[in-house]
């Protein structure tokens, strides 16, 4: 008999881009990251322009844009997976809290 895992991730709703070393970064967190394929990750302001974009599971947003550090707002995320065993397809859309 064969088990497979199946993929699970979650996205948490707030960070603090702080520096401190402690949740200074921000993207979906899978419990077996080589289970997802087709993997793409955005960020969008409040007026809809895309102001992260990545291609990489272990890539993070850090809270910058430009080089800067975004205010304090509600950020608007967007991600597309699909899992390597089952094929099955994930499109979700989001919200996150930056909080400095």
């Amino acid at each position: 008999m064969v088990v497979l895992d199946e993929l699970f991730f979650s996205v948490p709703n707030a960070f603090t881009p702080d520096g401190d070393g402690t949740n200074d970064g921000f993207a979906p967190i899978f419990n077996i990251p080589a289970f997802a394929d087709d993997y793409g990750f955005m960020i969008f302001d409040r007026w809809g322009l895309l102001i992260f974009d990545s291609n990489t599971i272990s890539q993070q947003w850090d809270g910058l844009l430009n080089g800067v550090g975004v205010q304090q707002d509600v950020y608007v995320w967007k991600m597309h997976c699909r899992d390597v065993i089952t094929q099955q397809v994930y499109d979700r859309i989001g919200h996150v809290t930056v909080l400095r």
